[in-house]
Formats: C-alpha cells, structure tokens, sequence
C-alpha cells in the first residue's frame, strides 16, 4: 500500500490525499516555523523520543530531528503507532 493510499480519499473518479502536502515549499516553511517557535518553549530532555499519533506523512517527525540540534537536544526515535482505520 503506498501513502497515497493510505491517506487518499476518493471523490468520484477523482482521488485527493495529504501526500503531495510534504513537496510543498511554502506548507514544509510554515511547519518549520511553527516547530521553531514551540520546541525551545517547551524544553525537551535529550534524548527525548517523539510519538506522532498525527498518522499523517512524517512530515513533523522529520521536522523534529532537522531542528533537534539547533536547539541543543538529540531525538533518540521516533514512534508512530498504527492508526485505527474504520472498517465499515
């Protein structure tokens, strides 16, 4: 199953999904920012081990290890539980 799939939603013969969000120059800039702003206010231990219960693309997970060292922590992992998925 690629991420497309996991994370797509049809609409007629159309399929939309959060996928393609990550390629975006200007939606990577505002999570970056946003991550700037929130992780030194917060003071995490080093290391620290991030959840992401988001069950997006990573895309903040990634972000969390890029700025990690720009404020003096290391992430030692990261966990991403499975998302319950609605079966019916």
């Amino acid at each position: 199953m690629t991420m497309a799939d996991q994370h797509g939603v049809s609409a007629g013969t159309h399929r939309f999904g959060f996928a393609s969000f990550p390629c975006l120059p200007s939606y990577r800039s505002a999570n970056r920012a946003q991550l700037q702003d929130f992780l030194p206010a917060v003071r995490p231990p080093t290391p620290w081990v991030g959840i992401d219960i988001a069950c997006g693309v990573g895309l903040l997970s990634d972000l969390c290890h890029e700025l990690a060292s720009r404020i003096g922590t290391r992430i030692l992992g990261t966990v991403i539980p499975e998302c319950a998925r609605d079966s019916a």
